[in-house]
């Protein structure tokens, strides 16, 4: 992120396949869109056929999370954001050391910030995802586990009685586990 040039930074996963149009995509949606636009993210599908695959792509898992209305993360298997925006909110968390919650975390400060989140579904990536059981159950483990870390370390403001909080306008009745 600090060495890029361009007012929008992308990412995407090493084990992910981008189409030819993605970067353009993304890019037009974020020049196209309102300042107050933070970040986009785009479809994520599977290369593979196998059970854990379908699994993924079926329930939309690495696409942006829509709640009520608003979108509260995009991943970064599939997204672009502001660059101004990322220096604003001090980039990701550089504790999180394994996979799973930076992508939440880092949208749970730009949310904070005022800023919203978009999709654009045009902007296409296919993920090579591991096809055995062991892995999955570890990756959704990952992925739960930091999405809690994330949630409890930016949204904790949530717990407050409704109107106590200007979070609250940001990520509405978000049920706090």
């Amino acid at each position: 992120m600090a060495a890029s040039r361009y007012p929008f930074v992308a990412f995407t996963d090493n084990d992910c396949v981008v189409r030819p149009t993605w970067a353009g995509e993304l890019a037009q949606h974020l020049r196209d869109a309102s300042p107050r636009v933070a970040g986009v993210g785009g479809r994520t599908l599977a290369v593979g056929s196998d059970v854990f695959s379908r699994y993924y792509s079926y329930h939309k898992l690495l696409d942006p999370y829509l709640h009520e209305g608003r979108y509260l993360y995009v991943v970064t298997a599939n997204c672009a954001f502001r660059r101004s925006v990322l220096e604003e909110v001090g980039g990701f968390d550089e504790d999180v050391r394994e996979p799973g919650g930076e992508d939440p975390g880092l949208c749970f400060k730009i949310l904070e910030r005022g800023y919203v989140l978009n999709y654009r579904p045009e902007a296409v990536v296919q993920h090579h995802y591991r096809p055995g059981l062991a892995d999955f159950i570890r990756t959704l483990f990952r992925y739960g586990k930091g999405c809690r870390m994330q949630t409890d370390r930016y949204v904790s403001s949530l717990n407050r009685p409704p109107g106590d909080s200007s979070a609250e306008m940001h990520f509405g009745n978000l049920p706090v586990p």
